[in-house]
């Protein structure tokens, strides 16, 4: 049987990197440009629902690597932690609620 990669780590940091440009484009739409009001709530539903995807990989893929018998790659580990750092990045850095309401 060959041995399979898994693929839970590089997903995380993928999903994650892809939120971070989406939400870091949905807030430039929002406040630099007069693109309208739906293109930059849309980037933004979009870079959210990446990064709770992203935030669900990572929860289950260390739930996996916990669970199995043998002792991951470091690679694995490597790319998990640095995807995870970078989903907690992100939502520390684009508040869904409470960041500049009212100004304008």
């Amino acid at each position: 049987m060959p041995a399979t990669r898994p693929l839970g780590a590089p997903a995380t940091l993928a999903l994650a990197g892809v939120a971070v440009v989406v939400l870091a484009a949905g807030e430039f739409a929002w406040t630099r440009t007069d693109a309208g009001e739906g293109v930059a709530v849309l980037a933004l539903l979009l870079g959210w629902t990446l990064l709770t995807w992203a935030a669900l990989v990572a929860a289950s893929t260390t739930t996996l690597l916990l669970l199995r018998r043998r002792r991951p790659r470091a690679a694995e580990v490597v790319l998990l932690v640095a995807g995870t750092a970078l989903v907690a990045a992100a939502a520390a850095w684009f508040l869904p609620v409470g960041a500049g309401s009212g100004t304008g």
